[in-house]
């Protein structure tokens, strides 16, 4: 990361000041964009009933889960179409939809997955490009806005009064970006290589639980058979195609099954 210099430095342009306090002040963004996230959940989506059978059921699942590999993991289940997805805070989300579809390997895959994905940082990858995405253009936009005047100008604001505008700006962006992600208007992206790595995690995952690891690709399989809902769009767009993932853990499945028997 670039060492982030004075935001009332003279030499610096205004992007380059809004470009280092983005950086300086970003581990403070991504968690308050987890938090909202969170947050945006709890009003847009409910909450399954503590108590009931999906919650029994995912307690149960995931009891051991809570610490994986240095990461403290924490699990939320709503009610909802086929869903699950991973922030930056390492809090996993699952929607009952997912539930309903796959049995409890299957579903452990899935777990698996999105805990690679916690584990290896993509999450934290994701969310640091979204956020970069929207916000340099767009602050930049907001302090010419506000004080109509040339970018040299603006960019030799005091320290307080541009961080200020900067915070205010940061929260309702925040704000902005946790909605579109609730929504699925803005998925959190991963390469190929991502999605292919939390794959072999999450069927690693489900091996050294005792479990079949075939269930893992008979998981994808099975959504993409006939549950072409959000869930697998954001497993599959942009990233391998399905038929490909498929047949890459089935392969891994025959490995690990194999070096299972040898032992």
């Amino acid at each position: 990361m670039i060492a982030a210099h004075g935001i009332s430095d003279s030499s610096s342009t205004l992007t380059d000041n809004i470009l280092d306090y983005l950086q300086t002040h970003e581990q403070e963004m991504l968690h308050d964009l987890s938090e909202e996230v969170l947050q945006t959940l709890q009003k847009h989506c409910t909450p399954v009933a503590p108590g009931s059978e999906y919650a029994l059921r995912f307690a149960r699942l995931t009891r051991d889960c809570t610490h994986v590999e240095g990461h403290a993991m924490r699990f939320h289940c709503f009610h909802g179409e086929p869903d699950a997805f991973a922030i930056a805070s390492g809090d996993i989300c699952f929607f009952t939809g997912l539930m309903d579809i796959l049995e409890d390997d299957e579903l452990l895959f899935a777990v698996g997955h999105e805990i690679g994905h916690v584990v290896h940082e993509d999450v934290k990858l994701g969310m640091r490009a979204q956020f970069a995405a929207e916000a340099a253009g767009r602050l930049v936009s907001l302090v010419m806005e506000r004080f109509a005047i040339g970018s040299s100008s603006a960019g030799g604001l005091p320290k307080i009064l541009l961080g200020k505008l900067l915070r205010t700006a940061c929260k309702k962006l925040v704000r902005k970006l946790a909605t579109s992600i609730v929504t699925g208007v803005t998925h959190i992206c991963y390469s190929r290589i991502q999605e292919y790595d939390a794959d072999a995690y999450g069927i690693r995952f489900l091996h050294a639980r005792g479990l079949d690891p075939g269930a893992a690709a008979k998981a994808l399989d099975k959504l993409a058979g006939g549950y072409e809902a959000c869930f697998i769009e954001k497993w599959t767009s942009d990233h391998p195609d399905t038929p490909d993932r498929i047949t890459r853990l089935y392969k891994l499945a025959v490995e690990l099954t194999a070096q299972t028997a040898l032992r």
